[in-house]
């Protein structure tokens, strides 16, 4: 082996390798956030949890029953608790949408320099 292809591959072995010291340092980039993705209030996300652990309860108590009468009792109950967080979510929405309309438009005025 020549001196130049010695010190060719020497070059060639210390970049590949500093090439993984660096990219091991580097902490990879946050993941991307959906698009229109808001960030929840505390309050809605308390409600959230609620919701879901009733439909959890409610559910538990479905298979546990044995009753045909009584797991349609509750069958029922839970439906209405969807509809009911449906409703909510729909007029989430629209109150969303409706700020979203009085955003003004076009880019964000640029302050005098």
């Amino acid at each position: 082996m020549t001196m130049k292809s010695f010190i060719c591959v020497l070059l060639f072995t210390l970049l590949s390798f500093a090439h993984k010291a660096n990219a091991a340092e580097t902490p990879p980039p946050p993941p991307p956030r959906p698009m229109g993705a808001m960030m929840m209030s505390d309050e809605h996300l308390k409600e959230k949890q609620d919701h879901l652990l009733k439909m959890h309860e409610l559910s538990n108590k479905i298979l546990a029953t044995t009753d045909a009468k009584e797991k349609d009792r509750l069958k029922a109950e839970q439906l209405e608790l969807m509809k009911a967080h449906e409703k909510r979510h729909v007029e989430l929405m629209q109150q969303h949408m409706q700020q979203q309309m009085m955003k003004p438009k076009g880019p964000p005025p640029t302050a005098p320099q």
